[in-house]
């Protein structure tokens, strides 16, 4: 039997003030505060009340760049998610006037989380594949996205990314079990 799985938006936020959540469809709003558009409330130790294997779908926009935990959320995701679930995840870059708040714990380059990847060289389990990772640059410089995108190296070690802001970076994962 192949039930259908879940399909969440973590970090959905205020239904009102999401404009992410309508976009992408019918998702579970998953938060750590009960308010409208929130169907599951995280607890105090983080632990996402769903069943291993349960989850066909995640999305989650503007959030990890505030968890306490990150290994801990990354881990959490692996566990409720089937094999071959795609993951889409949007972050402020560090370039970004998004990204110095004082609540973010973390600012964010292209190769976020690449050390969870499949193609990384490091000793963190490896949960991914990457299916698409790019920079998102501000309207004013969208003509440069393209090519900072091809040379991302270049642009986040250098000057570039104090000269010209990139909003977010966007990466698609899937799950490898």
């Amino acid at each position: 039997m192949n039930k259908k799985g879940l399909r969440i938006n973590y970090g959905c936020g205020d239904e009102d003030t999401n404009t992410n959540r309508s976009s992408i469809g019918d998702l579970i709003g998953i938060d750590i505060r009960p308010c409208k558009g929130v169907d599951i409330v995280l607890g105090e130790d983080r632990i996402i009340p769903l069943e291993d294997n349960s989850v066909e779908y995640i999305f989650t926009s503007n959030v990890l760049e505030h968890v306490e935990d990150l290994f801990k959320t990354i881990s959490e995701f692996y566990r409720i998610c089937r094999n071959d679930v795609i993951i889409e995840i949007y972050v402020p870059h560090f370039s970004s006037t998004k990204t110095h708040f004082e609540y973010h714990r973390r600012s964010c380059r292209y190769s976020f989380l690449d050390c969870h990847c499949n193609n990384a060289l490091s000793s963190y389990p490896k949960y991914f594949d990457t299916l698409e990772r790019k920079l998102i640059m501000s309207p004013r410089w969208k003509i440069l996205e393209k090519l900072f995108n091809k040379h991302h190296t270049l642009f986040e070690d250098s000057i570039l990314s104090s000269m010209f802001t990139c909003f977010e970076v966007y990466v698609k994962l899937k799950v490898v079990k």
